[in-house]
């Protein structure tokens, strides 16, 4: 089996498969190196982490005008129906707010895309799972001089608590709409090579890497572990 480090970047397509081409999709925790993505030939970056707040206060000040966080709500009914077709059947708008921020830090130009895995409904579903000391010590996280993250990272990763498991079968039920919007972004072949990450490149994407291998017809046991 081959499969091929760069770095921080793994090439998930570095695989004995007919069915995959090197050099088009790509993961790795958060993006560090600007060598590497200019080495890759990068062209679109998802990332699955919330979106940041500059982003956001973009959006608001601008009156939403950052395609990435556009709601078809925001129209009236005939216009909302045809945004909400657009939503469900085309890739999503790339971020026009951190595509620039990009390209000022790591002087290449991509289009970022934003797929929140574990938005605030999601956080709060997976909240609820814990057990309910853990929840009173995310609920006291800042009295005691932590952040509820660092809480719910150990319970995480024991099973006995909550436990990666539960945690995928969660993201699958409950993040459908944002993991559809990030496998959206593998629809238009201009986007490619894509780079997928969120903080650790473990989780959030890997769980999307096995959705789009399995959509490959890649069989599970073939991927090398990374």
């Amino acid at each position: 089996m081959t499969h091929k480090q760069t770095g921080l970047v793994s090439d998930v397509d570095m695989l004995r498969s007919a069915n995959l081409k090197e050099g088009v999709l790509l993961r790795s925790s958060q993006v560090l190196s600007a060598s590497e993505i200019s080495k890759l030939g990068v062209k679109s970056v998802l990332d699955l982490r919330a979106v940041p707040e500059v982003c956001q206060n973009f959006s608001k000040s601008s009156g939403g005008c950052c395609p990435c966080l556009a709601s078809p709500w925001a129209k009236p009914a005939k216009k909302a129906k045809e945004g909400l077709k657009e939503l469900f059947i085309h890739p999503p708008a790339h971020c026009v707010t951190c595509s620039s921020n990009f390209a000022e830090k790591y002087d290449h130009d991509v289009s970022v895309f934003h797929a929140d895995l574990v938005a605030s409904k999601m956080r709060m579903y997976i909240f609820y799972e814990v057990p309910w000391h853990t929840k009173m010590r995310c609920i006291m996280a800042p009295v005691m001089g932590t952040t509820t993250e660092k809480v719910m990272a150990p319970a995480v990763a024991d099973a006995t608590k909550l436990g990666y498991e539960k945690l995928y079968r969660l993201l699958l039920e409950h993040s459908k709409t944002e993991i559809a919007k990030g496998l959206r972004v593998m629809t238009k072949e201009e986007n490619f090579p894509v780079l997928v990450h969120c903080m650790h490149g473990k989780d959030r994407t890997g769980l999307l890497i096995m959705l789009l291998l399995l959509l490959c017809n890649i069989e599970p046991q073939v991927p090398a572990p990374s």
